[in-house]
């Protein structure tokens, strides 16, 4: 019988392979990607398209496009479309954001041949309804007006445009009247110019030899077209403490932070041990102070956000408003003694084998797998990334990390917004 008054032993976390995607040109000309693995019949078909906000010449362009791929197309009605994934097992997601627009079809593999044409009326033939537009430009309107009253919201929006600027894709603020000034050309021509045959495709799950070979015959038909990104100008990030104050709210939403390296970047694993001692797991020294010892907030969290173009680091949280101004001097006073003194061995033993373990848990299934693999594909990496984050990870030392601590986090530098 198991000694329940005795701890399990401990075992450090190690790296172990990572299953590779499986890469090739279709004769097309569009990328395709396989993660073959998983015991259930089931496959998330992945169709990434390189347009997303980046791309747009009109606020709200990318994000109406992608939503109304699926309201009506060539052959079929918004309703059908429901009605066709529906009957066939298969449901789909559709996410638009700043560097992409992703539309992914999950699917049991016995249905795969039937939805596929179904897939391709989609990526090739959607027509945009009045109709429906109207009604999408209705429901994100009303959405953003209940945002709009979102001290979180708010927060993040002008913490984004402090960090690359107005003009920028990253900072570039929606507003109601951009989507209310969209036509249904101004979509047709985004599909037609930035959208149409310019994607990559990535399948995960359980995929034998005849799915392989339909999939790759469907996916063969299309002729890539590649678009050049447009460029933007750098923006050096505008270093004030903006406080939008409030008094009918009862909470204060706070963003501090600062654009960071990129994923590439050598010291980019540094980062990451950084931002989970400061604030990035439950037990992190944000949280341990401004939730366990002062009882300021429920959840105050940093993270770190790479995108394709550039990277930022955030710390954010919802604040007590009367605390406002302590929490500040806090959240502060936890970096200046990270600049000012190594972290204990026992807590970076801590965080590292944390770290690594939640690596380690988040590659238990096909779609993880893939994500992994779209974590390094999309910028320009390859699994060897993974490799050397155990490798760093295991060889940091309090005084290497505080050397880039001092070297990247001076208080000084970082944006800091708060609202309410």
């Amino acid at each position: 019988m198991i000694d329940r008054s005795v701890a399990p032993p401990f075992q450090e976390p190690t790296y172990f392979t990572v299953q590779e995607a499986n890469s090739e040109i279709l004769s097309g000309g569009i990328p395709f990607h396989i993660v073959n693995a998983g015991e259930q019949e089931l496959v998330r078909i992945e169709i990434i398209f390189k347009a997303g906000k980046w791309y747009e010449t009109t606020n709200a362009q990318s994000f109406l496009t992608a939503k109304l791929l699926t309201e009506g197309t060539k052959s079929y009605t918004s309703n059908e479309v429901s009605v066709l994934f529906e009957r066939n097992g298969a449901f789909y997601e559709i996410s638009p954001g700043l560097d992409f627009i992703s539309f992914n079809v999950y699917c049991l593999n016995k249905n795969v041949s039937k939805i596929l044409p179904l897939i391709d009326e989609i990526i090739c033939a959607p027509t945009f309804p009045t109709d429906e537009l109207e009604t999408a430009k209705n429901l994100q309107v009303q959405s953003l007006k209940v945002n709009l009253e979102k001290t979180s919201y708010m927060a993040s929006r002008i913490f984004r445009e402090k960090l690359f600027g107005k003009d920028h894709p990253y900072g570039r603020k929606t507003e109601i009247e951009d989507i209310q000034n969209i036509r249904q050309s101004d979509l047709i021509s985004y599909f037609r110019e930035k959208v149409e045959n310019n994607f990559e495709v990535i399948v995960s799950g359980r995929i034998d030899d005849h799915l392989l070979i339909t999939l790759k015959d469907f996916f063969s038909k299309y002729d890539v077209r590649r678009y050049s990104p447009p460029l933007f100008n750098g923006f050096d990030p505008q270093k004030e403490k903006l406080n939008i104050d409030n008094d009918e709210k009862l909470q204060t939403s706070l963003r501090i932070g600062k654009k960071t390296l990129a994923k590439s970047h050598r010291d980019y694993f540094y980062l990451l041990i950084f931002n989970e001692i400061l604030g990035g797991y439950f037990g992190s020294r944000l949280m341990q102070k401004l939730r366990e010892e002062k009882g300021y907030t429920y959840g105050i969290h940093s993270s770190v956000i790479s995108l394709v173009y550039g990277s930022y680091f955030q710390i954010s949280s919802d604040i007590i408003k009367k605390n406002k101004d302590d929490a500040l001097n806090s959240i502060y006073n936890e970096i200046e003694q990270l600049i000012r003194n190594p972290v204990p061995e026992s807590e970076l033993k801590t965080v590292v084998n944390y770290f690594k373990g939640v690596f380690l848990s988040s590659i238990n299934s096909p779609f993880s797998l893939a994500d992994k693999f779209k974590g390094i594909h999309f910028h320009n990496l390859t699994y060897t990334y993974y490799k050397q984050l155990f490798r760093t990870v295991d060889s940091v030392t309090p005084q290497k990390l505080q050397k880039f601590i001092q070297d990247n986090f001076a208080c000084e530098e970082l944006v800091e917004v708060t609202v309410g």
